[in-house]
């Protein structure tokens, strides 16, 4: 399993609706719950129909009980009406996508730096275990930081 690196991009968005859009085994989505997105891969499963496999946490309250979980459609998406498709760069073939997701059914744990599910869904789907979310922040964190310290700096600085 690849720990590090970064996607190149970010993957391409698209908005779905499974009664609407026709979604296919190991399709990386995310539903959007007003604080974070959710991420998961599609499995479809000839009995069960629409599933989703993810690592629940922080998106579903219980990071206690966090673990890679199959759910349904409405499970996964926790009410969001819509829910986006995302598409990178050089993906994995499909069936080693849906592959890499059920051999992490069961896997607990959640962190959410380190370990959440933008890291299991972008690992499954590109073999990068990588979060553009976590990365965005950290960036963010480390822009107002210096602008802090720069502002801190200008105020010390005694006048000539």
């Amino acid at each position: 399993m690849n720990l590090a690196g970064r996607l190149p991009h970010r993957p391409k968005v698209e908005l779905v609706q499974p009664e609407q859009t026709l979604l296919h085994n190991g399709d990386w989505v995310q539903a959007y719950n007003g604080l974070i997105y959710h991420h998961g891969i599609v499995r479809l499963d000839p009995c069960e129909g629409l599933q989703v496999i993810h690592r629940s946490g922080l998106a579903h309250k219980d990071v206690k009980s966090a673990e890679v979980r199959i759910t349904d459609w409405a499970g996964f998406a926790g009410g969001t009406r819509f829910v986006e498709r995302l598409d990178p760069e050089n993906p994995l073939p499909r069936g080693q996508v849906v592959g890499n997701a059920l051999s992490q059914v069961g896997n607990r744990g959640y962190d959410l730096l380190f370990h959440n599910c933008e890291h299991f869904a972008c690992w499954c789907k590109t073999g990068k275990y990588v979060s553009a979310q976590v990365q965005g922040g950290m960036i963010l964190t480390g822009t107002l930081g210096t602008l802090a310290l720069m502002a801190i700096g200008i105020a010390a600085t005694p006048e000539p």
